[in-house]
């Protein structure tokens, strides 16, 4: 009930500093998009770094300024389009809200035999992602054991 009352009364909202009036538009911040792909960190390649290597050179940053060399995310996903699409014909028909062993069977893909698959995802020994073509772009887990 205390806690209810004090955020009502907002007393847990963070007080934020005030926004600067004039901002130098020369410092030169680059925005970090989801999906980039950092190379360096202030002239030190960390591609073979552990996330914890690449946060002690961040805390060895004494004067403020971090340089990164980046990836950007359009074109790691210009050439990922590049690699070829493996497609699969049904051979059975498969009812994957049905089948026991489907992680998450309301999500199931259901098909036909006959019907063309698109492999989406292959890294999983047992379940493939895949989608059926020309029925929408929906993904779905498959067994593909059977």
């Amino acid at each position: 009930m205390i806690s209810a009352e004090d955020i009502s009364a907002n007393r847990y909202i963070p007080k934020l500093p005030a926004v600067p009036f004039e901002v130098d538009e020369d410092e030169g911040i680059a925005v970090k998009v989801e999906g980039d792909r950092i190379l360096e960190v202030n002239g030190i390649p960390i591609s073979d770094l552990s996330v914890d290597d690449v946060a002690r050179i961040l805390n060895r940053v004494d004067c403020g300024t971090v340089t990164l060399k980046l990836v950007p995310s359009d074109l790691l996903s210009a050439s990922s389009s590049a690699v070829s699409h493996i497609y699969l014909r049904a051979q059975h028909d498969y009812n994957g809200r049905d089948d026991i062993r489907h992680p998450c069977p309301e999500v199931a893909l259901s098909f036909s035999k006959g019907d063309i698959l698109e492999l989406l995802v292959c890294n999983d020994d047992h379940w493939w992602q895949a989608r059926r073509i020309g029925s929408g772009a929906f993904a779905h887990c498959e067994d593909n054991r059977s």
